[in-house]
């Protein structure tokens, strides 16, 4: 009887030993719904990694949206009337020198009007612009930052037309554009799609239609029909708000409230949610308040159910929530309410003239305005849409060509510095007048101005700039130096900014301002070069002025008047325009002694941090790391290497929509467990010079569609050795494996900024099946789930595999102790050993207990 309670213990404790080996095991699973991994652990020491693919676009991310603080009441002023006659349904804009242009419009004669009334704000005064060719109503005017002009597709004057009327407001002049495909009054909005951007044209009548069409400016001519508006309509308002144009409300048999969004790079539509009231001719704006960008809608028809009856109403919906949110009231009412004003956005008010009510006509000049708001012209810049992609390139240099005096366009041909500067010259901007007197008065002066926040430059903060008399901002230095140098960067001035660098001569008049607008964390510092002379006989002075953003880093230059009465000195013509930083020998260099500068031109000086890009970058070397042992290698796909990839990183929290994983299979043929010790990848840095902080590796299991399944085992955080993204990796714990196919991921934690993209080599031979990706947090709007990568997510042409081999050891399942198995996820491998042996401890001890009663 003793000996068989020795051998009941002896197997009681086998049993317990195999239990407690399969619960570390189960610890090493992720614990979500069915046993399978809903995307990548977040990794919330080393968090820093965010995706690239291929050949489709990337969302783009939206700029943050500060908490709502309240409005102003009583923010309406009334300002000097639009000339006579009172007019409504006139097509309406603004320049980017703080104008609105009111061209033709109907009277409550029935007449139609040929006018161009223009009013400055500045000034609160009215002045008229050469007759349209064509009189008409039911017109949209849409400017164009790039040729500097105004475009009026179609219109109505008793019957509806396909003209296309174009006027140039430095030369007061009009000429044609290409005639529409079809006669008809639409909505229309600029995008800048092209060199010199494209007009777009949506709905309108007769019908109402749900057309859609576009000019390309550059060439003349039409395209489309397009992805139709979901909706038809006419009398709505069609508005370019960053990357999308957006069309709300309008009129079919009664007013609307619909709201819908256009994207110009893919040529699809989306949703937004509707308005509180449908409103015909809505003089929907888009407005900036606080740092929050939102699309304004004010008044319109439909008030009692009379589509000419206006509500005094106002409305606003934040788009940085799309598709979500909703519009909210603003306790505002219109005075005079129009139905069919001319409305434009310009210094920073909306305007709405004229236009007409309950059988009113007016001429009532109203303007809109918030504390902290900013607009004027399209709307926030719009952020470049990159394109997931496996290939990487080396991109051939483009030289600069000899300048010409073109208004705009020069940065398409500048490329970004080595700190990742670069620069844009279509994009609207409001001037702010400065009111601070930065006290320079003499020649060759400079003096320190606070900024009023830290302002990073160059990787460096700076709460202070040294301002000089002769155009230039400098955060290292306090150079005096008069006379420009040609090419940046003047090894004197440090880390600096070149709003105009010349001879500039304050003593013969003029003065310099600063400030600072607006609140944290969108404040703005300004300074202000006001009508100051240059040296020698000047007979005007020139006014430009730099602002400084405090959320973005972003530099914009403004030119109001660049014309010193000498065609020595005028546009630019011996000035230094760009940033520098000498430290490093490079600058941005946007001109250098060229009459290139005009009144109107802003430069928008940027790094493109906002979104993972993929490429170009240079094509990468393969070069693995070194070669282990035969007897180390387990499984080796580390050959026939591709010069195309993708990106497995993840990135800084910011991103966090763009993380993605990039895994390839490979099969464990048995009847020998695999104890993988790490992993060899060819990779690549590209859109940045990394480093990677470290990798993250898992292992999951092959589900029943051949694609990533269920997670085994992940390593993350793990040290790596290797040069120019290539990683040998040797994990800190093994990784046991049984029998089986099996996939292997490998992601880079890696910050985007300043570090770019890491990306995994294809190989040009498939084994077993194609590589897998998905981008779970669906910041490139492509597989958020697995899926191969070409015939699938549609990032590569083909479904490559990786470049890979799995390093380690294998034996047999009895050379592994317990404490072995008690350690990994086997990935089957333990359940599958740990699981008989304690049933059959169990089954013995049950027989021997059985057989001891039976027996006594």
């Amino acid at each position: 009887m003793t000996r068989k309670y020795v051998w009941l213990a002896v197997l009681a404790v086998l049993a317990l030993l195999a239990v407690i080996a399969i619960l570390p095991a189960a610890a090493d699973q992720p614990a979500s719904p069915g046993g399978q991994s809903s995307g990548p652990t977040t990794n919330s020491e080393a968090q820093g990694v965010k995706p690239d693919s291929s050949w489709a676009d990337k969302a783009p991310l939206g700029r943050p949206a500060g908490p709502f603080q309240g409005l102003v009441p009583d923010t309406w002023v009334t300002a000097a009337p639009l000339p006579a006659p009172a007019r409504y349904r006139q097509a309406s804009a603004t320049d980017n020198a703080g104008r609105v242009f009111h061209f033709g419009g109907g009277t409550s004669t029935g007449a139609f009007l040929n006018e161009v009334q223009i009013y400055d704000v500045a000034s609160n005064a009215w002045t008229s612009g050469a007759p349209m060719p064509n009189a008409g109503q039911n017109m949209m005017a849409v400017y164009n930052p790039i040729t500097n002009k105004f475009y009026l597709p179609g219109g109505y004057n008793g019957a509806h037309n396909t003209w296309c009327q174009v006027y140039d407001p430095v030369a007061n002049a009009w000429s044609t554009c290409a005639s529409l495909p079809a006669a008809r009054s639409p909505m229309a909005a600029f995008f800048p799609l092209g060199t010199q951007g494209r007009i777009y044209i949506f709905g309108g009548n007769p019908g109402p239609t749900n057309e859609v069409r576009y000019l390309d400016v550059a060439t003349n001519t039409w395209s489309g029909p397009l992805a139709p508006m979901p909706t038809a309509r006419t009398y709505g308002s069609a508005l370019t708000v960053g990357n999308y144009i957006y069309v709300i409300g309008g009129v079919v048999a009664s007013p609307m409230n619909t709201c819908e969004r256009y994207d110009p790079n893919t040529d699809t539509w989306a949703t937004c949610p509707g308005m509180i009231t449908g409103r015909m001719n809505p003089h929907a704006t888009w407005y900036n308040v606080g740092g929050v960008d939102y699309i304004y809608a004010f008044a319109g028809g439909g008030a009692g159910g009379d589509i000419w009856t206006a509500y005094d109403t106002v409305e606003r919906y934040n788009i940085a929530l799309f598709p979500g949110g909703s519009w909210e009231a603003v306790a505002d009412p219109v005075p005079d309410a129009p139905v069919a004003a001319g409305y434009a956005c310009a210094n920073d008010r909306v305007w709405l003239a004229g236009g007409t009510s309950g059988g009113s006509y007016f001429q009532t000049n109203r303007g809109y305005s918030e504390a902290g708001g900013t607009c004027g012209g399209v709307g926030p810049t719009p952020t470049p849409t990159p394109t997931p992609t496996g290939t990487w390139y080396t991109p051939t240099p483009t030289n600069t060509p000899t300048p010409t005096n073109t208004p705009m366009g020069r940065c398409e041909t500048i490329p970004p510095d080595p700190f990742g500067y670069q620069c844009e010259d279509w994009v609207p901007r409001t001037w702010i007048t400065a009111t601070q007197n930065t006290g320079l008065s003499g020649d060759d002066q400079v003096v320190p101005v606070p900024i009023g926040f830290t302002f990073s430059f160059y990787g460096q903060n700076f709460t202070t700039a040294n301002v000089s008399s002769n155009g230039n901002l400098q955060f290292t230095t306090s150079s005096t130096a008069f006379s420009n140098v040609c090419p940046l960067p003047a090894s004197a001035l440090g880390l600096a900014i070149h709003l105009f660098w010349d001879d500039l001569y304050l003593p013969a008049g003029g003065a310099v301002y600063y400030d600072t607008v607006g609140s944290a964390p969108n404040r703005i510092f300004v300074v202000e070069f006001r009508d100051v002379p240059h040296i020698g006989t000047s007979p005007s002075g020139g006014t430009f002025e730099v602002q400084l953003e405090e959320s973005t880093g972003d530099i914009w230059l403004l030119y109001q008047d660049v014309d010193f009465g000498s065609s020595s000195w005028n546009n630019g013509a011996s000035a230094s325009v760009g940033i520098q930083n000498a430290t490093g020998g490079y600058a941005l260099q946007y001109s250098c002694n060229q009459a290139v500068l005009a009144a109107g031109r802003v430069v928008h000086i940027f790094r493109q941090v906002a979104t993972p890009t993929p490429g170009p970058s240079p094509t990468p070397t393969n070069t693995p790391p070194p070669t282990p042992t035969q007897a180390g290698i387990l499984y080796d796909q580390y050959n026939n290497a591709s010069t195309t990839g993708a990106s497995s990183q993840n990135f800084e929290p910011s991103l966090d929509p763009y993380d993605d994983e990039l895994a390839d299979d490979f099969v464990v043929p048995g009847p020998d467990l695999w104890f993988i010790s790490g992993i060899d990848v060819d990779g690549v840095y590209f859109n940045g010079p990394g480093p990677a902080d470290s990798v993250n590796v898992r292992f999951y299991a092959n589900s029943g569609g051949n694609l990533p399944g269920a997670l085994l085992a992940e390593r993350l955080n793990q040290p790596y050795t290797g040069t120019a993204g290539d990683f040998s990796i040797t994990f800190t714990q093994t990784v046991t494996l049984g029998p089986g196919t099996y996939w292997v991921s490998v992601q880079a934690n890696q910050n985007f900024t300043p570090n770019g993209q890491w990306g995994w080599i294809d190989r040009t031979v498939q084994s077993n099946n194609p590589a897998a990706w998905r981008n779970p947090g669906g910041g490139f709007g492509i597989c958020p789930d697995w899926g191969y990568r070409g015939s699938v997510c549609e990032i590569d042409p083909a479904n490559p595999d990786q470049v890979f081999r799995i390093r380690g050891t294998s034996g047999p399942p009895t050379s592994v102790g317990l404490a072995e198995f008690g350690g990994q996820a086997a990935g089957g491998s333990v359940l599958m050993w740990a699981i008989p042996l304690a049933a059959l401890g169990l089954l013995l001890s049950w027989a021997l207990l059985r057989r001891r009663r039976v027996g006594g």
